[in-house]
C-alpha cells in the first residue's frame, strides 16, 4: 500500500488563520461564547481535514479520502487521464497544485498529492494504458 499525503498551499493556510484568527479574537472581544464555540469547532474541523486528506494505492484502487466527509475508491484500471489542472472547484485538495484524474465514462475528481510524478507513476504501473499529461 503506498499512501500520499495532500500538499497544502501556504496561501490557503494563511487565508484560513487570518479570517478564523479575526472572527475567533472578535468573538473572545465581544464575549459572543456561543460563536466562540461555532468558531472553534469550525477551527477542530478544518486542523482535521488537512490532516485527514490522502491518496491511497492498493490492490489496484485509489482511494481518495478527506476527513470522514469524502472517501472514495477508483478502480485505477477505469482511469483514462491524468492532467495538470488550475481548477479551484471544491474537491479534497489541500492546494491548488492539482491534477484531474479522468475515470469510467465521465467521472472526474481533482486532487493534490505532494509527489505527483512519484504517484502518477505509481497509477501507471497498475494502469500504463492512461493518458499522462503533467
Amino acid at each position: 500500500m503506498k499512501t500520499f499525503k495532500s500538499k497544502i498551499d501556504l496561501a490557503l493556510v494563511l487565508f484560513l488563520v487570518v479570517m478564523l484568527g479575526s472572527t475567533t479574537l472578535l468573538m473572545i472581544f465581544l464575549k459572543a461564547w456561543p460563536g466562540l464555540l461555532i468558531m472553534l469547532a469550525t477551527a477542530g474541523f478544518i486542523i482535521h481535514l488537512f490532516r485527514t486528506t490522502y491518496y491511497q494505492i492498493e490492490a489496484g484502487q485509489l482511494r481518495i479520502k478527506s476527513g470522514f466527509i469524502y472517501n472514495k475508491v477508483i478502480p485505477i484500471a477505469t482511469i483514462r487521464s491524468i492532467r495538470k489542472s488550475g481548477n479551484i472547484l471544491s474537491s479534497p485538495a489541500l492546494s491548488f497544485d492539482r491534477i484531474e484524474i479522468k475515470y469510467g465514462q465521465q467521472g472526474w475528481i481533482l486532487i493534490s498529492p505532494i509527489d505527483q510524478v512519484t504517484f502518477v507513476a505509481e497509477l501507471q504501473k497498475v494502469n500504463p494504458h492512461m493518458e499522462v499529461t503533467i
